[in-house]
This record gives C-alpha cells, sequence and structure tokens, in this order.
C-alpha cells in the first residue's frame, strides 16, 4: 500500500512538472517580462517625483544625474556579474535568465530608494533634505 500511494505520488508530480515544463527560450521570455514590469514601475515611480516635485528645478536637475548615473551603475554592476566577452559561450542558455533576473533585482532596488521621495518624511526628521514632509506618513516606509 505505501509503495503504491509513493508510486502515484511520483506519477502525479512528474505529470505535473511535465505539464509546467519550459523550455529556456520560455524562461527566458518571461525573465525578460519580468524585468520590463519592473522597469515600468522604476518609470512610473520616477515620474510621479518629477509631477510631485515639479517647482524644485535644481533638486529634479540633480535627480536626473542621480538616476543617470545609477543606470550607469547598474550596467556596470552586470558587467562585473558577467564579466566574460563571449557571454553565450561563458554562461550557457541560463545567460539572458540569470541576466534578467539580476536587472530586476537592481531595478526593484532603485525603486526602494526613489520612494523616499513619495512616501516622505514625518515632521521634525533633521536630515530630510530634498524630501518633503508628508504628516499622513509621519515617518519612512521601507
Amino acid at each position: 500500500m505505501k509503495m503504491k500511494f509513493h508510486i502515484t505520488l511520483l506519477l502525479s508530480l512528474f505529470i505535473v512538472g511535465f505539464a509546467t515544463a519550459q523550455t529556456q527560450s520560455e524562461i527566458n521570455i518571461d525573465n525578460l517580462n519580468s524585468f520590463k514590469q519592473a522597469d515600468s514601475v522604476l518609470n512610473v515611480v520616477y515620474k510621479q517625483i518629477q509631477k510631485e516635485y515639479k517647482g524644485e528645478t535644481e533638486f529634479l536637475t540633480k535627480l536626473k544625474i542621480s538616476q543617470r548615473a545609477w543606470i550607469k551603475f547598474r550596467d556596470a554592476e552586470l558587467d562585473a556579474i558577467f564579466p566574460a566577452k563571449d557571454t553565450q559561450y561563458e554562461y550557457g542558455t541560463m545567460y539572458p535568465t540569470c541576466y534578467y533576473i539580476h536587472m530586476k533585482r537592481l531595478t526593484e532596488q532603485r525603486i526602494k530608494q526613489l520612494m523616499i521621495w513619495i512616501r516622505g518624511f514625518g515632521e521634525g526628521e533633521t536630515c530630510a533634505g530634498s524630501v518633503h514632509y508628508k504628516a499622513e506618513e509621519g515617518k519612512i516606509l521601507p
């Protein structure tokens, strides 16, 4: 009885695994789309900051410089993670998947960094700098 249960369980897992199996190309495309979704969120957050701070030209100029520097950092970070000249040969068919996983991770980190200007600081924050006071928040959220 126990053996029959295990065989049935293994067969079920195999069928489920087979039904959800993807080719490497499909996995690559899924990860590309996942990164694109994160990048879209980043663009929405960036535009929201530009809207909320539209009268603060000096800040917006420096934010733009910061964003451009972040893009250079992101690209350099990926070059450091995958330094080979022939990435496909060196890292194989998983390379595009891994590349987009790292792109998404770095993009999500940048979104968190930018959210400070949307969420704002609570009253009495002495190191707020360009970040607006927002009474409804009362503090920076993670």
